[in-house]
């Protein structure tokens, strides 16, 4: 049973972690522990996915250089 099929984009709600944005494909069955995104404007949805991925990991980065 799956609820999301091919390329998404999926947030972590609980449990966050470095990898709480991650880009999948396939088949998949998300609970209410996370949400995928889909943006209206569908040319741009792979730009705002990788954005988003890219901005998880520089603020990791950023909290780890000036943080520990």
């Amino acid at each position: 049973k799956y609820n999301r099929d091919g390329i998404t984009c999926i947030v972590s709600r609980f449990g966050m972690s470095e990898k709480c944005v991650r880009i999948i494909s396939g088949k998949i069955y998300l609970h209410d522990n996370g949400m995928s995104i889909h943006p209206i404007n569908k040319k741009l949805e792979y730009y705002i996915w990788y954005y988003i991925y890219l901005l998880q990991n520089y603020k990791l980065y950023y909290f780890q250089l000036y943080y520990d």
